[in-house]
């Protein structure tokens, strides 16, 4: 795994065979193998992670009089070429700011002042990924997360936010974009969590200044005709 991120960070090609090349001690094997085929556990590799990333932005924190820290959820996309890459689609791709074939990821930082470091991150499976189960088994997509079918990138961050709170990553408010400040469900779970958010929204998005009632219609006429109306409206 260290061999591998020096060959990321050495290497202008990011391949394996062009890291190889440009990084000392690079075993092509090995790496080929620890990639595609070694098993690990993923998901323990990004909570030790976040664990870290908190201790540090603790510290500093605590030298930054006055500053709060944000956990930023946002997504990134990657132009990829061909069907067989994991969630690969034609889809909208933020990096190119138009629809591409792409793989785009949900993901999770932690920020305060000039400080900002990834710590999770969720791969978004579009419809056609995400309601072929034979597809992701062969691409050896984890089965939970298979079984969870088709999830919006709004409930994929929900879950990032909920799961770092759980590891006990603290953060003093949720920010984002108009892709989840435009989701009201998003915001409610994000509320019932006593977590305080950011976020921006589109010009069209609406809201109430107070809470607002809503009261059964009045009664019809007697004569009128058309079912009696049961929906309540606001008032």
């Amino acid at each position: 795994a260290w061999l591998y991120a020096k060959g990321l960070m050495q290497s202008d090609t990011r391949n394996i065979e062009q890291m190889s090349n440009a990084t000392p001690d690079f075993d092509y094997s090995k790496i080929q193998h620890f990639i595609s085929e070694s098993t690990w556990d993923a998901r323990a590799v990004f909570d030790d992670l976040a664990r870290t990333a908190n201790l540090l932005f603790q510290e500093i924190k605590s030298n930054l009089k006055g500053e709060s820290t944000g956990l930023l959820i946002d997504e990134t996309g990657i132009k990829k070429a061909g069907c067989e890459s994991v969630g690969v689609s034609r889809q909208y791709c933020g990096n190119l700011g138009k629809v591409e074939n792409s793989q785009n990821l949900v993901m999770a930082a932690l920020s305060i002042g000039a400080f900002y470091t990834p710590v999770d991150q969720e791969l978004f499976l579009t419809e056609k990924w995400a309601k072929d189960k034979e597809r992701m088994e062969n691409a050896g997509i984890p089965d939970e997360r298979v079984k969870k079918g088709l999830q919006t990138k709004p409930e994929l961050a929900f879950e990032m936010i909920k799961r770092q709170k759980d590891l006990g990553v603290e953060f003093d408010y949720v920010a984002g974009d108009g892709l989840y400040g435009n989701d009201v469900k998003l915001l409610k779970k994000i509320d019932a969590l006593n977590l305080l958010f950011v976020m921006a929204v589109h010009k069209t998005q609406r809201g109430d200044l107070e809470k607002p009632i809503y009261t059964p219609p009045p009664p019809k006429k007697e004569g009128t005709k058309g079912r009696k109306a049961t929906r309540s409206t606001l008032t």
